[in-house]
Parts: C-alpha cells; structure tokens; sequence
C-alpha cells in the first residue's frame, strides 16, 4: 500500500513538472523516496518516472532514468556510511541534483530555479517534520 502511494506521488509529480512548473518536482519526490522509505523498490519507481517524463518531453527515452538512478545509487551509497535523514543532507543533496538536473537537460535560468527549489524542499521537509511530530503525540 506504501509503495502504491509513493507511485502516486511521484506520477503525480511527472505530471507538474511537465505541464505547469520546470522545476524537478519528481527528482525531489524520487528523493524523498529514497532517503525516507530505503527501499530498493525506488528504483523501478525511478525508471518509471523518467520513461515518462522522457516520453512527455518528446526526447531521448531513458536518460532521465539513467540521471535518477545514478542520483538514488549516489544516496544510498551515501546512506551506509552516513546520517542520511538529517535535515541538512536531504536539502544539500536535493539542491546539488537539481543543480546538475538543470546543467543536464538544458534549462533556463539556473539560480532562480534553484531557489524555488530549495523554497519547495524545505516546505516539503517542514511538513515531514510536522508529520512526524504528530505521529510522535498518537499514542496507539
């Protein structure tokens, strides 16, 4: 059921990035996938996600995939030797992805780019962080 939503999310996510706002809302999805679930299941989801995303731009099939799975490697790589789920770690690694995302396929105005993205993510890390919270005060 977890994964069913996560596959949501970042469907979801495909579908804003292509048709409303060029900012790598699916990366950052992928992302949080990666970092909070630790399943290698993120993997197909990441595959999945840059097909389409490939095929919604109408470019080459498969290097969006080939840049996420890289990414995702490069964290879990990461994740054994190093405190993965701090705050700090998922903003810096969300913002130098999406930097070399934005690099990568070519788009426009890199640095205000960036900045909208740092704003999604930590708004993104906010309510993780309140959601957390409120699991924390549930007493089961």
């Amino acid at each position: 059921m977890r994964i069913f939503i996560w596959i949501l999310l970042v469907c979801c996510a495909v579908f804003l990035e292509v048709s409303i706002v060029p900012i790598p809302f699916s990366l950052i999805t992928l992302l949080y996938m990666c970092i909070i679930s630790e399943e290698p299941l993120v993997f197909f989801v990441a595959i999945f996600a840059g097909i389409l995303l490939d095929s919604l731009f109408f470019q080459t099939l498969g290097l969006r995939s080939v840049f996420f799975l890289v990414t995702l490697g490069l964290v879990f790589l990461y994740g054994r030797k190093f405190e993965v789920k701090n705050t700090l770690f998922i903003f810096g690694a969300t913002i130098v992805s999406s930097f070399a995302y934005f690099l990568l396929f070519g788009y426009q105005n890199l640095f205000g780019q960036l900045i909208a993205t740092g704003g999604i993510v930590l708004v993104g890390l906010a309510s993780i962080a309140l959601i957390r919270k409120i699991q924390a005060r549930m007493v089961y």
